[in-house]
């Protein structure tokens, strides 16, 4: 498995530092960066962390994270996965990090370039109309089990999404 910091963790540096983002939604950014540019502008921690009073109170975390989700998304044992909160936590709490975590894919994809719009290869233009709809999913009430199992699936489904979205933009981030 590859290292970086859990939930919780960057959670925590996030807020010490005044950022505006929750952790789901900077792993996210930082993932759809890298996915649709490879390298990484000089401000990339204040774009996936929406600034903060101190980014050096996070810089650690942020650094870690960016190591991991690099490597995680260039293995070939796909090891790459979403950064949510716990399965212990209530459904409601994980369904709303899962949409603030496809709303911040998608914002790192036009931060590496990516316009809303845009001709995709293969699958991708699907991929990314999937996490359009599913940034707002949300749940309401108490979870049962079939709506467990459904979240399972969807987070599954984001993040073999994301491997591919990875895979098929390989092209545009080799190019000069």
């Amino acid at each position: 498995m590859v290292s970086g910091p859990g939930f919780n963790e960057l959670a925590q540096a996030l807020a010490g530092a005044g950022c505006q983002t929750e952790a789901a939604e900077c792993h996210a950014t930082l993932t759809g960066l890298l996915c649709a540019g490879g390298s990484l502008p000089q401000d990339w921690m204040a774009q996936i962390s929406g600034g903060g009073d101190s980014l050096d109170d996070c810089r650690a975390e942020l650094e870690a994270l960016r190591s991991g989700v690099t490597a995680a998304l260039a293995s070939d044992s796909l090891e790459f996965d979403l950064l949510l909160p716990d399965d212990d936590e209530p459904l409601e709490i994980r369904t709303d990090a899962l949409g603030h975590w496809c709303q911040g894919f998608l914002y790192g994809l036009t931060l590496g370039g990516i316009e809303a719009g845009q001709a995709l290869p293969g699958d991708v233009g699907e991929v990314v109309s999937d996490f359009s709809r599913l940034s707002e999913v949300r749940h309401e009430g108490e979870a049962s089990e079939e709506d467990e199992t459904s979240y399972t699936e969807i987070c599954e489904f984001v993040r073999v999404g994301t491997q591919l979205v990875f895979e098929e933009l390989s092209t545009r981030r080799e190019r000069p």
